[in-house]
């Protein structure tokens, strides 16, 4: 069951990173083209986030509530929609920047099922197997970003008119034609292959207080293993979308790159991070923990990112421009499965967050939408520089990024603190309860030599009856264990007060 489904998920999944990724080279260049500003392009690639922040925790409900199929199916329709509104924006209607806007506001909505596959493997898959799986998952996601900007280039060529020249298809609206086939495609996925999952560790719902049973919610979701994961994954996202806003302005200017250019450097990019997934899954599989993995990520992603404020200069060599942005993206294979499955295991941990998995994994979905919608607006205000304000500072200050790109390496560093803080507080757990178990398994072991040797003449010159008794009966209490006399053992304590 686990496997056909995955078929299933892993094309959801890649349909939704191909939606996004043959969008993302284009959509600055479609905006400005039909009269839009650098502020409204910064707003609608905000509202996909946005939009898919908002969905996801209904998402999340009504798959604890009615399954997962039928919220698959609301989606993929919701998407197809959008791309179809993408596709006729600016043929078909006078105000294209607005029906761009709703288009993505449609496509963010739909993309809010990316809740419900990390959600049905929570519910599936045993804790052993989770970081692999969704390894594996993510590792389906990377896929679609490599060909999403690889069908962008394919996409450039085209420039046709349909419906007796009403409508005009060109490099920058054409991705609207990927998203709708796309979406049909993986309708079709869902219906023969997704099946709903039997869930028997599911724990019943009680009839509690409503308002207690709340209260005992937010009191476990507000626990740091639970809040770490959460702002991890938001830091993982919002420094992505630092390098996602940015890069097509950004290269455009400082090397003169077009849309071409920049799809190849995504897929590039998407080939790194596959590359670095495969790693992933082969050090779980050795046994590396998940905290380490998220460890070895902030610190990758946090020089990378720095490199990125720092080499992305006008007229900077391409070698110094595309450096830092790999050595960043190489970490997100470290901070996303690994944060996933430590997710999933601290919410186990807690009876009453386990009775809304599917709610969890929605609300960890939102963290990372929060980073998608709130970073792309403040990069296109804030740290994106204009073309006039780099080449009129003084050298060496010509970085297409302010300042306020450094946000990215510290909220890396904020996370690798909380993960070192868990990870000792962790190790010093498991030292004292090995101390413990070692004290107990000594204690039955000595118990054990006592009983055995009551029989050797040598013990019995050197204890009394009274003493054994003593010994017998506290390392049998200590020990958690109940024990019978042996045969002979009352005979043996009686020979002994015959002789004193």
């Amino acid at each position: 069951m686990v496997r056909k489904c995955l078929i299933a998920l892993a094309l959801v999944g890649l349909v939704d990173s191909i939606s996004f990724m043959v969008v993302a080279p284009s959509i600055v260049f479609y905006v400005l083209d039909n009269g839009g500003t650098k502020e409204q392009y910064g707003l609608i690639m905000s509202i996909f986030s946005f939009s898919s922040f908002c969905t996801k925790p209904l998402v999340g409900h009504f798959s604890d509530v009615y399954g997962f199929r039928l919220l698959y199916f609301a989606t993929l329709c919701i998407s197809c929609l959008g791309g179809i509104l993408y596709l006729t924006a600016s043929s078909v209607t006078s105000f294209p920047v607005t029906m761009i806007f709703v288009a993505r506001l449609l496509g963010g909505i739909g993309a809010a099922n990316a809740a419900l596959g990390y959600a049905y493997l929570a519910k599936v898959v045993p804790h052993g197997e989770q970081t692999k799986t969704n390894s594996i998952l993510s590792m389906t996601r990377i896929i679609g970003m490599t060909v999403g900007p690889a069908l962008n280039i394919f996409l450039t060529g085209i420039d046709v008119t349909m419906f007796h020249g009403h409508l005009k298809v060109d490099y920058m609206n054409a991705a609207g034609l990927v998203l709708i086939l796309s979406n049909v495609l993986a309708i079709m996925a869902i219906a023969v292959f997704l099946d709903e999952p039997h869930c028997d560790h599911c724990i019943p719902h009680k009839d509690t207080n409503v308002k207690d049973e709340l209260c005992s919610i937010v009191r476990a979701v507000c626990h740091f293993k639970i809040l770490l994961p959460m702002f991890a994954i938001f830091t993982m996202n919002a420094n992505f979308q630092l390098v996602e806003t940015s890069l097509a302005p950004a290269a455009s200017h400082a090397l003169g790159w077009t849309p071409v250019e920049v799809s190849f450097l995504m897929g590039g990019m998407s080939i790194v991070i596959f590359i670095m997934m495969a790693v992933v899954i082969f050090l779980s599989a050795k046994g590396v923990k998940d905290i380490i993995l998220m460890m070895i990520g902030c610190c990758i992603a946090a020089i990378g990112y720095y490199m990125t404020w720092y080499f992305w200069q006008w007229k900077t060599s391409t070698f110094y421009f595309i450096l830092p942005i790999l050595i960043g993206v190489s970490a997100y294979p470290f901070l996303a499965a690994p944060t996933r499955s430590v997710f999933t295991r601290a919410v186990d941990q807690y009876g009453i967050l386990r009775e809304h998995a599917g709610s969890m994994q929605a609300l960890l979905s939102m963290s990372a939408s929060v980073g998608g919608f709130a970073t792309p607006g403040l990069v296109a205000a804030y740290i994106l520089r204009t073309p006039t304000e780099v080449e009129e500072a003084q050298y060496p200050h010509h970085r297409e990024l302010s300042k306020g790109a450094l946000f990215a390496p510290i909220l890396l560093l904020i996370v690798l603190v909380g993960n070192i803080w868990i990870w000792m507080n962790t190790a010093n757990q498991e030292e004292l309860e090995g101390d413990e178990s070692n004290e107990t398994t000594k204690l039955l072991r000595f118990s054990s030599s006592i009983r055995s040797s009551s029989r050797r003449p040598l013990l019995r010159r050197e204890y009394s009856s009274k003493v054994m008794v003593h010994i017998n009966t506290s390392t049998t209490m200590i020990g958690g264990i109940v024990q019978e006399n042996l045969p002979g053992e009352k005979h043996y304590m009686d020979h002994d007060d015959e002789e004193e």
